[in-house]
């Protein structure tokens, strides 16, 4: 299997989150603006899933670059790629679908817990900004698979008044517990034209470090039986 036998294309948020609710680690979608897939021109079917989205913490979004540039932050929320694709598809997927985002400024996260240090961004001359920051997170037992902004809405969302651990124990009772959130590897990179770029790099102010090293390999997906193939009309996907 060539790398050069797969096309880059579009596909339904809907498709991406089926995909990667399935065969990606962490078994929940991200927020997605965008997906795109990485597909066999002659069966259709999808090899590979990298969603887009508006990152959640708004904190983030102004600190990247500062406030005048937030609407340009967007996250890489989900990269798969199928175990028995070639070593550098994943890359490939990035590379491709990079230019064609209509913001200039990506986030992405490696998960350190899981041992990941964030290798094909490394691959891709992403920068490295250090550690996310340490923070408590609120989980419900039995649901520990919830998104934060899960768990707030399910207690009323910000508006509903009190303190959101409050209105969860008046649902959850004794199950809301405190956890540590785990820190992740942040990396940064800019899209756009070479004047552009550079602008944006000297507006980041965040710390560039030197890349994480790991001696370990880690596989940053799970495969299982599922095949997802994609109608050669274009915008219509099915598994």
């Amino acid at each position: 299997m060539e790398l050069s036998d797969f096309v880059v294309e579009r596909i339904e948020n809907s498709t991406a989150h089926q995909i990667v609710c399935t065969e990606h680690y962490l078994k929940r979608k991200g927020s997605t603006s965008v997906a795109y897939g990485l597909i066999h021109k002659d069966t259709r079917r999808i090899m590979g899933v990298i969603t887009y989205g508006t990152p959640l913490g708004p904190a983030l979004r102004k600190g990247v670059c500062g406030p005048e540039y937030e609407l340009e932050v967007i996250e890489l929320t989900r990269l798969w790629v199928h175990d028995s694709m070639p070593k550098n598809s994943a890359s490939a997927l990035i590379g491709r679908t990079l230019p064609l985002l209509d913001k200039h400024i990506v986030v992405s996260y490696a998960d350190a817990s899981q041992g990941h240090v964030g290798r094909v961004y490394q691959a891709t001359n992403w920068l490295y900004t250090g550690l996310s920051a340490a923070f408590m997170d609120t989980v419900i037992e039995g649901k520990e698979h919830l998104h934060s902004i899960s768990i707030t809405d399910s207690g009323g969302g910000r508006g509903a008044g009190g303190s959101r651990d409050e209105r969860l124990r008046t649902i959850y009772g004794d199950r809301v517990k405190k956890v540590e959130r785990a820190r992740k590897h942040r990396y940064i990179t800019f899209t756009g034209g070479k004047k552009l770029r550079r602008k944006l790099r000297k507006a980041l102010r965040y710390k560039v470090e030197p890349y994480p090293k790991s001696d370990t390999s880690v596989k940053t997906v799970e495969n299982t039986d599922g095949r997802y193939y994609a109608k050669q009309d274009f915008g219509k996907w099915f598994s």
